[in-house]
């Protein structure tokens, strides 16, 4: 009887372990590909000095930014320049240049 609850515990621990392992190797299909994730880190390497708009959310006179990763405020500065507008999909800046959304990256395609 005990050799049967052995048995049986340890086939559920052989099951289970299988079922992990198997899980593990799944791909989540939302994830960006190893190529997208290069592209940006070519980007933000060039000169250093880069920068990559990778989203945006505006919601009446709320507005934020995810540049080089990092979320930003109408206000704040990046690389000593401060954020004059954030749209649906660009970044203004005080000095006038105008960020797109995955701008760096389409140039890179583009070559």
């Amino acid at each position: 009887m005990l050799l049967k609850a052995i048995n049986s515990i340890t086939l559920s621990i052989l099951v289970l372990l299988s079922v992990t392992a198997e899980a593990q190797s799944l791909r989540d299909p939302t994830r960006p590909s190893a190529s997208f994730y290069q592209q940006q880190s070519e980007a933000s390497s060039v000169g250093g000095s880069a920068l990559v708009l990778q989203s945006t959310v505006v919601s009446g006179k709320n507005a934020s930014a995810v540049i080089n990763n990092k979320m930003y405020l109408v206000g704040e500065r990046v690389q000593g320049v401060i954020i004059a507008k954030i749209q649906s999909d660009s970044v203004t800046f005080a000095d006038g240049r105008k960020l797109h959304m995955y701008q760096a990256i389409t140039e890179i395609k583009g070559q």
